[in-house]
């Protein structure tokens, strides 16, 4: 390895070394778990359900299209709210409706999307 490599990897470690650091690296990294796994057990839940690969890839594929539409807004939601509002309505969504907050909000764009494609008119000469 080259030496600015090996500066660079050096660096990482002295950071990740301190406690200060590992418990919010820790933290992020269980809290992005989610975001792997859930397009696999998409696919596998609806390929079972309905026999058929195209439908579950174009399933996975819509939850990711929407999760990266939901995302910024989910941001600034946070950036605006604070975690600790929307922890709470998270947790009073799942209470109540027995699934996550960030489903429902995902499911939501993903409606918007879906509706702003199918509503637009045809192009002229079609």
């Amino acid at each position: 390895m080259s030496e600015w490599v090996i500066a660079i990897l050096d660096n990482y470690r002295q950071m990740v070394g301190r406690s200060a650091v590992r418990q919010p690296i820790a933290a992020a990294f269980v809290a992005r778990l989610r975001d792997g796994g859930t397009p696999l057990a998409m696919v596998l839940t609806v390929e079972h359900g309905t026999g058929s690969y195209a439908v579950a890839g174009f399933a996975a594929g819509a939850f990711g299209l929407a999760a990266a539409l939901s995302r910024p807004v989910h941001g600034w939601l946070l950036d605006r709210l604070g975690q600790r509002v929307l922890l709470l309505t998270a947790g009073v969504l799942i209470e109540r409706t027995g699934t996550s907050g960030t489903f429902l909000f995902t499911a939501g764009v993903a409606l918007a999307g879906a509706v702003v494609l199918w509503a637009r008119p045809a192009p002229p000469g079609s």
